[in-house]
This record gives structure tokens, sequence and C-alpha cells, in this order.
């Protein structure tokens, strides 16, 4: 075994994308980003025996491959501006042409080194390239993100010819079909398709924020539903905050307690301050009978008369 190496096979800095070996132990093909595709023989490997050029090459998966019977050298250009736009209407109208805006196939002479043939592909880079030989069918992929499928009528076998060749079925009138939405349960936000709109409502309805439900009467006793208890929290609030001294008061000492604030600022009775009568009762006199009295009864459970 002897190892060969070139260093300058392409020029520098610039990505090798495929390289391949012939069948035959000796013919060497390398394709690269510098729109080349070389052939090399390991006999005299000091130079390239054929250079091709004006191969554009922009991808670094770009293919080259030899043909199952080792008479083709087959290798895919990319698209320089790679506008992809309206390229489906393009497709259809020049599938046949050759275009320098397309990628396309190139088919070289082994025994020769001259271009045979050339087959435009798509708007998008060819990148990948795969001759089947058991089929006979050549597989395309390109930066369209699409796969194309090459076969010959007489020579290829199987695998697209099963449904090139077979019959579009004719539409019958009693035939009926309809489209089912397919739901995937565990799918990302993003590609979830939307509910039915029956479902939707269902599901709205049970939402109390969406369906804008009522709260629910307080339960005024035992246990609580739903994180609620017996009371509301104002009627806890009120309860435990506020006491209500309202029966425990004497009405008449709650009205007397402002009389000296009424009678030295007399805001809402200024007016009759000077006519005002003179008071029918006098509780000062009554207060003092009273105190008088007491002291009377004092003086008689001292001398045992009462």
């Amino acid at each position: 075994y002897q190892r060969r190496v070139r260093g300058d096979a392409h020029e520098p800095d610039v990505g090798i994308s495929c390289v391949r070996i012939s069948s035959d132990g000796y013919t060497v093909i390398s394709r690269a980003l510098d729109h080349t595709l070389k052939v090399w023989d390991l006999r005299s490997f000091q130079s390239p025996v054929k250079v091709f050029d004006d191969l554009p090459n922009m991808y670094e998966e770009c293919d080259c491959i030899f043909s199952p019977d080792n008479k083709y050298i087959v290798t895919g250009t990319s698209v320089l501006s790679d506008n992809t736009k309206k390229k489906e209407e393009k497709d259809k109208k020049e599938e046949e042409e050759v275009n320098e805006e397309k990628g396309s196939l190139v088919f070289i002479d082994k025994s020769s080194l001259s271009m045979s043939k050339r087959i435009g592909v798509s708007r998008g880079s060819v990148t990948r390239i795969l001759w089947h030989q058991k089929i006979n069918q050549i597989v395309v992929g390109s930066s369209d993100s699409k796969i194309r499928v090459y076969y010959d009528p007489q020579l290829s076998k199987n695998g697209a010819l099963l449904s090139a060749v077979k019959r579009v079925r004719k539409e019958d009138k009693i035939d009926y079909g309809f489209q089912r939405p397919i739901h995937n349960p565990h799918a990302l936000p993003l590609f979830k398709e939307p509910r039915s709109k029956k479902r939707q409502r269902e599901r709205d309805r049970k939402d109390p924020s969406k369906s804008h439900k009522p709260d629910l009467p307080q339960r005024t006793g035992g246990i609580g539903v739903g994180g609620k208890i017996g009371s509301s929290l104002t009627q806890h609030l009120m309860k435990h905050l506020t006491k209500k001294l309202d029966r425990e008061e004497d009405p008449r000492e709650a009205i007397l307690k402002y009389a000296d604030e009424a009678t030295k600022n007399p805001i809402w009775f200024s007016a009759y301050k000077e006519t005002q009568p003179v008071t029918p009762y006098d509780y000062k006199a009554l207060e003092d009978e009273q105190k008088r009295l007491e002291e009377e009864m004092e003086k008689k459970e001292k001398k045992g008369l009462v």
C-alpha cells in the first residue's frame, strides 16, 4: 500500500465537497467549492488528467459519482444567486430546457473525458446524487427541498416506474370522500391544530374567566368548598375588627357627652343663643338634693335609726 497526498489539488482555503474512486482502482474524481471538477490518475498523480471549469458549486454537500457501469461521471451544479422565487411555475414550463440559472445534472464520458449531457433540474442547487445500480434510476436532491427521480422507461426497473406507469383511477359518481382533521395531542403550540368550534365552546364554558361565571353564594357554616369557607372576607373583618357597642351604651349618656361642646361652640344653634328660654329643669339642683338625701341616710345609719 502506497500513500499519495496532494496538498494543492484545488485552490487554497477552498473546501472539497466530494472525492470518489472508480472501480478500476486508479481513476479519482474530486469536486470542490472553486467551481471545478478534476479527474486524477493515481498512476500519475502529479497533475490532474482533466479539469472541468464552469461548474458552480456553493454547497459542501455537492456530490460527484461514477455510473454503475463505470462509463460516466455525474455531478451537480449550483445556482449562484439561488433565488428560488416562483421556481415551481418556471420548472413546469422549462423542465426540459437547460438554463444557466438552473441547477443541473452534468454527465461526463469517462473514456473521452468530454461533456456528454447536461439536464436542467430545478431553480435550486443540486446537492446530492444517487445512481441506484439495481433499479437503474437516478435520485437527485436539491436546495429547494425536493427530491427528483430520473428513469428510463425501457432500462429502469420498479422504483418510480411502479407509480409512473400506473394510470390515474377515474372518479366514480358514487364515490364520496371527505377530509377529517388529524389531531396530535403532543404537538408544539406552534404546530397544534385549532380545536373544533363545538369543543372549544365547551371548554370555554368550563373556564370561569372566559364564561364570566358569577361567584357562588357563601356558605353560612360547615366545611368550605373550592377554597371558600363559611363567610366572606368582608364579614370576617367586620366581625373581628369592629365591636358593636350600641346595646351596651346608655343613649342618654351618648347624647349628653356632646352637651358641653355644644354649649361652648354652638355652630348649629348660634342664632338662638340669646333668645333661648330659661332651662325648665335645673339638673344641678336635683343633683344637690340627691346628694343631701344620701348624706342624711348615712347619718341615720351611723346612729342606728334606720
